[in-house]
């Protein structure tokens, strides 16, 4: 027979077995060293369909620090506004750099990212924030994916904390006209305005007195 046409193996003085193949001009040699032949063998017949499928991800690629990564992913933000930009560069610095900055990004798998969540929950975060953090960390994650840094992000399928829907509390007339007597008077048109006006915040905070409208 014929030596095999994609990689090879070779036994270590250990006992084991190591394979090795070349791929895009680089010798790429197996992270572990394996049990037997077949299973080296294996390997590489593995590495060879993903060669041919497409869907071959470079193992050293994965080796990048989450840090460096998260750098890179951030300076190739332009979809979002610059206040949602500032609420995710602020989670990220916040709660998810602390955990996993230097991590390997192939390191970070299924269940550590779990554990994260559950330690945020039990730290006696809003489960909101804690939500945010973990969905911001699956975004920089299913990048590195669409990057080729990974083969499928470690965030996929994680459960995150329930957010309870708060009821929202009216003022009755009485409260409104207790509030307006309180507030500074600078501020009493725009709590009357604001309760019986019908306008959002955003328009009501940018009235002017100066404005005159028909």
């Amino acid at each position: 027979m014929g030596r095999r046409p994609f990689g090879s193996v070779r036994r270590l003085p250990s006992g084991r077995w190591q394979a090795s193949y070349w791929h895009a001009g680089r010798r790429h040699i197996a992270e572990v060293t394996l049990m037997t032949k077949a299973d080296a063998n294996a390997y590489l017949a593995a590495a060879e369909t993903h060669i041919r499928r497409g869907s071959w991800i470079d193992p050293y690629a994965a080796r990048m620090r989450f840090s460096e990564w998260a750098e890179e992913w951030r300076a190739s933000i332009v979809d979002l506004r610059p206040s949602t930009k500032a609420r995710d560069l602020g989670y990220l610095e916040r709660y998810v750099l602390p955990r996993f900055g230097e991590f390997e990004l192939g390191l970070i798998d299924h269940m550590a990212v779990r554990a994260w969540v559950a330690e945020l929950s039990a730290s006696g975060l809003a489960p909101a924030t804690t939500t945010k953090a973990a969905q911001l960390l699956g975004k920089i994650m299913k990048a590195a994916v669409q990057a080729g840094l990974l083969m499928k992000s470690p965030c996929d399928g994680i459960k995150l904390p329930r957010i309870e829907q708060m009821e929202m509390r009216f003022l009755d007339p009485t409260e409104v006209r207790a509030l307006a007597d309180a507030i500074h008077p600078r501020y009493k048109a725009t709590v009357l305005l604001a309760a019986y006006g019908g306008l959002r915040a955003g328009e009501l905070f940018g009235l002017r007195a100066h404005r005159h409208y028909c």
